[in-house]
């Protein structure tokens, strides 16, 4: 049986200030970066495989 997970971004600076965002890369803040770290916790051995959209890499806000 095979199982999905769809997760959406954290908060990102645009989404702070009440801005649309679209296509533009948008650094996530504080409270972003927390979310993300936190569900990567809850998920770690749970999943197998990861596909990320590739917008832009998270890597470097985390």
């Amino acid at each position: 049986m095979v199982g999905f997970y769809i997760v959406r971004h954290g908060q990102t600076l645009l989404n702070s200030l009440d801005r649309a965002q679209g296509w533009p890369d948008s650094p996530l803040t504080d409270a972003g970066k927390q979310t993300a770290i936190d569900l990567g916790h809850k998920l770690k051995g749970i999943l197998r495989l990861i596909y990320d959209g590739g917008v832009f890499s998270l890597e470097p806000d985390l």
